[in-house]
């Protein structure tokens, strides 16, 4: 004995069975290809942060030696006690190195570091200048103060030969 709608419970079985196998497919081919582009997006960020870790290296390279310049800049004229030629030798073999180190890197990161060292120089004639221009003017300042007192003087003894 069979049902009379057997034939549509068959055919519904194997619509259901076809649908089913399909999804499955869909699923697990989804997930295959999820997986593949999850594998290649992880070999683009391995890749991308070893070139980032890379050009960190680099800037903090120059970093570094740009704030020793500076540091040794800042001593230029603050201390009478330290030999000025002797510190812009200094200044001046640290500032080479670092334009060297800073032209053979061809990294577009350290472009502001390697213009501010090609400036350098104006900066530290301007420096000298106004360090000249001080002494100068310390140097007028004790002639005007030496040829007051040597007015006064020369008023006073005046009065007292009168």
């Amino acid at each position: 004995m069979r049902a009379k709608n057997h034939k549509e419970i068959v055919n519904s079985y194997l619509k259901f069975a076809v649908f089913l196998v399909v999804t499955v497919f869909i699923t697990v081919l989804s997930m295959f290809f999820f997986f593949r582009t999850a594998d290649a997006e992880y070999m683009n960020i391995a890749l991308k942060t070893r070139e980032y870790d890379a050009i960190r290296s680099v800037q903090l390279d120059a970093v570094t030696k740009v704030d020793s310049l500076i540091d040794q800049l800042s001593l230029l004229g603050s201390n009478k006690n330290l030999n000025e030629g002797l510190l812009l030798d200094v200044v001046s073999r640290k500032k080479l190195s670092l334009q060297k180190f800073l032209e053979n890197t061809e990294d577009e990161n350290i472009r502001l570091h390697l213009m501010m060292v090609l400036q350098l120089s104006d900066f530290l004639r301007v420096k000298d200048s106004i360090r000249s221009v001080s002494t100068e003017l310390r140097m007028v300042k004790e002639d005007l103060i030496r040829c007051i007192e040597s007015n006064k003087n020369a008023t006073v003894y005046n009065t007292e030969i009168e």
